[in-house]
C-alpha cells in the first residue's frame, strides 16, 4: 500500500481519492495509519497533503453550516482538540472558527453523528465527498492557486471574487482581499528562528496575530517595505498599480521600515501610506472599518489617492474603473461604502463631492474631472 501512495504528485490526485477523504473522515483506522506512516516515510509529501487539506477546509467552510455535522468535520480535519477553541475574527459581528491549517494529526475515533437515535459516519464522509469535488473545481477553474515555491514555503493567490482566510502555522490569522498574493512558510521553523516572514507579492491582507504565539510576525512587500508586529491586528496593502503601500494598525503596534530609514512605530488607530516613487509619509486615522471592514463587505478609506479608491470600487463591484485625467489620481478622498450598494449611488455622491463625470460603457467604468464645472 505504500508504493500505491507514490502515486500521489498532486493535490488534484489526493482530492480525487476515497481514500484520502477517508482518511480525513478518520473512518478506518488502518487507512489512517497507513497514510501518517507513508507521510512519515515521505516527508517531501507533507506539504502536498497540507494543501489538499486547506482547499478541502476552504470548500467546508463554504458551505451551509446547519448541520453538526460540517463542524464536526472541521473539528476532526485540526490538530486541536473539540475543546480548544479558535477566537473569532476581530470586530466582527459574528466570530468564526476555522482550524489551524499548518500541521494535522488524524484523529483516532471515526465522525459519528446522531440521526434517528443511530450513529452514522456516512452523511460525514458524504459531505468531504462534496467538498472535495468543490475543491477540484476551484483547482481547475483557478479560483485558488496553491503551491510550494521551495520546500517549507507555499505560495497562495486568491481569485478576484473571492475573499480568503487562512490560519498560519503559529494559527495566527491571515485574511487576503480579492486578488491578493501571498508566500508564506508551511510551517513554523526552528527555535533560534522565532520570526515568521510573510511576503505580499500584491493586494490587501489582514492579518490577527496569535496572542500566544512564540512567534513574531514580519510582513515585507514586492518594493521591500517591511512591517513587524509586536502583538497586534493590522492591515497591508500593496498594488501594483497604485502609488501609495498602506499599513493600518488595528490593535497594538507595528513598526514599518522602508528603505534604509528608521522604522516608524504605528500605534492602534494610526495609519500610514507611503509612496512608492517619492517615499513620502502620509499619515491618516484607521479603525475597524478601514482595516478589516472589507472582509465584511464594510469598505473605509481615509483620506487615500483616488487611484485607490477607484480600485477598491472596482474590486467591491467586480468593474473596471478607469480614470481617464492623470490628475484625478492623486486626489485625496475619504469614502465609506458597503457592498450591499449600488455602484451607480456611490459614484453619484463622489461625482457632486469632486466635481467629476461619470461615464458607463461597455461594462467599464471611466471617471474624468467634470469640465463644465
Amino acid at each position: 500500500m505504500m508504493d500505491q501512495f507514490k502515486a500521489f504528485e498532486t493535490v488534484e490526485d489526493l482530492l480525487a481519492d476515497e481514500s484520502f477523504l477517508a482518511y480525513c473522515s478518520g473512518k478506518d483506522k488502518v487507512l489512517v495509519g497507513h497514510w501518517e506512516n507513508w507521510m512519515r516515510a515521505y516527508p517531501d509529501k507533507e506539504i502536498l497533503v497540507s494543501q489538499a487539506k486547506q482547499l478541502l477546509i476552504a470548500s467546508l467552510v463554504e458551505m451551509d453550516d446547519e448541520n453538526n455535522s460540517l463542524e464536526m468535520l472541521r473539528q476532526r480535519l485540526s490538530k486541536e482538540s473539540s475543546s480548544s477553541s479558535t477566537p473569532g475574527f476581530p470586530g466582527s459581528d459574528d466570530a468564526f472558527d476555522l482550524p489551524d491549517l499548518s500541521s494535522f494529526t488524524a484523529p483516532s475515533s471515526p465522525i459519528t453523528e446522531r440521526d434517528g437515535g443511530k450513529r452514522s459516519s456516512g452523511r460525514s464522509f458524504l459531505f468531504l465527498k462534496i467538498a472535495a469535488a468543490a475543491s477540484l473545481l476551484i483547482v481547475f477553474a483557478c479560483l485558488l492557486l496553491l503551491k510550494p515555491l521551495q520546500r517549507g514555503e507555499q505560495y497562495l493567490q486568491v481569485s478576484t471574487d473571492k475573499i480568503m482566510s487562512i490560519y498560519l502555522p503559529d494559527s495566527s490569522l491571515m485574511v487576503l482581499n480579492k486578488g491578493a498574493s501571498v508566500r508564506y512558510p508551511a510551517r513554523v521553523g526552528a527555535a533560534a528562528d522565532s520570526v515568521l516572514k510573510v511576503f505580499i507579492e500584491e493586494g490587501e491582507v489582514f492579518f490577527s496575530v496569535d496572542q500566544a504565539s512564540a512567534y513574531s510576525l514580519s510582513v515585507r512587500t514586492a518594493t521591500g517595505l517591511l512591517v513587524e508586529d509586536i502583538g497586534t491586528a493590522f492591515s497591508v496593502k500593496s498594488y501594483d498599480d497604485i502609488a501609495e503601500e498602506a499599513i493600518q494598525v488595528q490593535d497594538g503596534i507595528v513598526n514599518v521600515t522602508h528603505g534604509q530609514e528608521i522604522p516608524v512605530r504605528l500605534e492602534q488607530d494610526q495609519a500610514l501610506r507611503i509612496h512608492k516613487g517619492s517615499g513620502e509619509y502620509t499619515y491618516s486615522k484607521a479603525d475597524r472599518l478601514s482595516t478589516s471592514g472589507w472582509t465584511k463587505g464594510n469598505i473605509a478609506l481615509y483620506d487615500v489617492r483616488f487611484e485607490e479608491a477607484a480600485t477598491a470600487l472596482g474590486s467591491a463591484f467586480d468593474r473596471k474603473v478607469i480614470l481617464a485625467d492623470p490628475q484625478l489620481a492623486g486626489l485625496r478622498v475619504t469614502m465609506l461604502f458597503k457592498t450591499s450598494q449600488h455602484l451607480e449611488d456611490i459614484l453619484k455622491t463622489l461625482s457632486l463631492l469632486y466635481n467629476l463625470n461619470v461615464l458607463y460603457e461597455n461594462g467599464n467604468v471611466t471617471i474624468a474631472f467634470n469640465e463644465e464645472g
